[in-house]
């Protein structure tokens, strides 16, 4: 068991007029689709959670609810949210060192990993960093 800490939201709110973040998808959405100039698109509204600080856990829904948005708020790569984070005891963005420390976030399509050309070697890149020996990290 670890007591490395986990995540913990207390209505955490995120809201954009940005055309592509409000609709959920690339710049490249139909006009029809898009809401008006001064429309708000409320994308996490009074999210409140607490995430165990070990394990799997599996976050789902429909396009659009949300998911990458409160992954990117947990991560510390949004900071136009309302409401609180914490990581363990420590409330985003103080906790942002031990957060780049202690979490890593995939992304789903390999073109837009950060460091290597694909997912498996992204993850074998961290499991290095963390003093796994190269030969051992693709078979974690």
């Amino acid at each position: 068991m670890t007591n490395k800490p986990g995540f913990r939201t207390k209505d955490l709110n995120f809201s954009s007029t940005d055309t592509a973040v409000a609709v959920g998808r690339t710049a490249a959405a139909p006009p029809s689709a898009a809401p008006a100039a001064s429309a708000r698109a409320h994308i996490l509204n009074k999210v409140s959670l607490e995430l165990p600080a070990s394990g799997i856990t599996l976050l789902t829904g429909c396009n659009g609810s949300g998911k990458t948005m409160l992954l990117r708020c947990l991560a510390g790569l949004e900071d136009r949210y309302t409401g609180s984070i914490f990581f363990g005891d420590q409330a985003l963005p103080a906790a942002l060192p031990a957060v780049r420390r202690e979490v890593g976030m995939m992304l789903q399509n390999p073109l837009h990993q950060l460091l290597e050309r694909t997912v498996i070697a992204d993850v074998m890149l961290s499991l290095r960093y963390r003093g796994f020996p190269a030969d051992n990290a693709r078979g974690q």
